[in-house]
């Protein structure tokens, strides 16, 4: 007697259907809601002053007083300043 036991196939395709996550496609529209968000603070913090013509930095004036040297040196290092 020959029994021959044969496991059957199965196949399964997930369906295309509502997948009860939101899907792919509410995911997508988020993304490029925030991503268009992102972009518009992005232009406001830094393209309208540049187009208006408003300079972002003012700059910054450093005024460094440096004393002359002095002969007879309270260097205590032994070096003698330059002439």
């Amino acid at each position: 007697m020959n029994l021959q036991i044969t496991m059957p196939t199965v196949i399964n395709n997930p369906s295309g259907g509502n997948s009860g996550d939101g899907g792919m496609g509410a995911g997508l529209i988020l993304g490029i809601i925030i991503a268009v968000l992102v972009i518009i603070v992005l232009f406001f913090v830094y393209g309208w002053p540049a187009l208006r013509g408003v300079p972002q930095n003012q700059g910054t004036n450093i005024n460094v007083e440096i004393p002359n040297p002095t002969d007879g040196g309270g260097d205590q290092g032994g070096n003698q300043p330059a002439r």
